[in-house]
């Protein structure tokens, strides 16, 4: 781009014709984005009331069984991590305990049943192992080797989440949204996406953004939403870059961050981004436009070291 078409777009793109035809690129996207949090719950339920598996799972200091188990279990060796764990189990530590049960509960060992693996949560959940805890309030939500029952599964979430277990925080935001086993409310359902979101977890950091851009029980509050579709963003989230660049560009008016934004959610596969992208991109001077292209080689470079 000439210095003179630069700076003639940048001018120009301050016109209600450039700002409309902006707005219309971003319409059916911000429309669709309106209805996220109504249909997000339901795919969030689906998609985060999952089990934390056996290797994932470990927290605690390890002994030499443990670490054992843990190579036989990468190995794809699941009797042998078994017969690890189990005596340590047996026991009475509570870390083989919870990979015990996780081994029954996901039918990797003969013999093994659901029920089973309720059991073995149960006892390293009672010794305060947080893995296991968020993991019997899964069984207890969904029914699975055990009765369905909310209260129980609220029971052990919460004693995951005042540990500061990010899963088991996210899904009481969960059961407060959509008031399973409780009445909805919107200020517990973002208390705990807020302490879920500030631990890193991405699906919280996206409902946030959600609730504050859409205005969903709260006032709408683009600010917030930008933080939190942000911190979702620089984990690499690409619907959360695409959002950055629409509040950037609609919002704050800020042209070159919403290039960056909008080119980075396009390379991820975004095609609103891509479309969007283009447009932004008539609207920057070469001066913006070099700082734009220097924060996304930065960008991929980051990406490339990591």
């Amino acid at each position: 781009m000439g210095n003179g078409v630069g700076v003639f777009y940048h001018n120009y793109a301050k016109s209600i014709l450039a700002k409309s035809m902006l707005a219309k690129s971003m319409l059916a996207k911000s429309m669709l984005a309106k209805s996220m949090l109504v249909s997000a719950f339901a795919i969030f339920i689906a998609a985060t009331f999952i089990f934390i598996i056996a290797v994932g799972g470990a927290l605690g200091a390890e002994g030499v069984g443990l670490k054992q188990g843990k190579v036989a279990f990468a190995g794809g060796n699941f009797a042998q991590a078994l017969a690890l764990w189990q005596p340590l189990a047996k026991s009475g530590d509570k870390e083989a305990q919870f990979q015990v049960g996780d081994l029954y509960r996901a039918g990797l060992v003969k013999g093994g049943t659901v029920e089973i693996a309720v059991e073995w949560f149960e006892k390293s959940a009672a010794q305060g192992y947080a893995p296991a805890q968020y993991n019997l309030g899964v069984m207890y939500f969904s029914g699975n080797g055990t009765k369905r029952d909310y209260a129980q599964a609220m029971k052990w979430l919460v004693k995951a989440a005042g540990q500061g277990f990010a899963p088991a925080q996210f899904n009481l935001g969960i059961m407060h949204a959509e008031g399973f086993g409780v009445k909805k409310d919107i200020l517990q359902t973002i208390k705990w996406f807020r302490d879920a979101g500030e631990r890193g977890h991405l699906k919280a950091q996206m409902a946030l953004g959600s609730i504050y851009y859409n205005a969903n029980g709260v006032e709408r509050d683009y600010a917030q939403a930008l933080e939190w579709y942000l911190e979702a963003a620089e984990q690499g989230e690409v619907e959360a870059q695409y959002m950055a660049g629409v509040i950037y560009s609609s919002v704050k008016q800020d042209f070159e961050k919403a290039y960056f934004w909008f080119y980075i959610s396009a390379t991820g596969g975004n095609g609103e981004a891509e479309k969007n992208k283009g447009y932004v991109y008539q609207l920057l001077n070469d001066e913006e436009l070099a700082r734009a292209e220097n924060n996304i080689k930065a960008w991929a470079d980051t990406i490339n070291n990591n």
